[in-house]
């Protein structure tokens, strides 16, 4: 079964989405601290990544298999994986020490 018009264009817009998501951050965190880099990464893969990401693996794998509840269920697996990893990036950001000896 192949993908249809609309899942073929929702599947292209999050995946712009994403692209873009990971073009902003990336132009957030360069030239700046680890600590601020650790900061912009984990709320992108929060807020970006984990939700888009796995949506359209998920919608693929479900079209695939032309199943939509393993779909579901690779969504429910993937989302909090995403979720918790770029939960402990932001934290290690956030309490992360800055370095003491900045040259001047």
């Amino acid at each position: 079964m192949a993908a249809k018009g609309g899942d073929k264009m929702a599947i292209g817009v999050a995946l712009l989405v994403l692209v873009l998501g990971l073009m902003f951050a990336s132009g957030l965190s360069q030239g700046k601290s680890a600590k601020r880099k650790y900061i912009v990464w984990g709320t992108t893969i929060i807020l970006i990544i984990a939700p888009f990401f796995s949506w359209v693996v998920s919608i693929l794998f479900a079209i695939s298999q032309e199943e939509g509840f393993a779909g579901v269920a690779l969504m429910m697996l993937m989302f909090p994986i995403f979720f918790l990893i770029g939960l402990v990036t932001l934290l290690t950001g956030v309490f992360k020490k800055e370095s003491a000896n900045k040259s001047i």
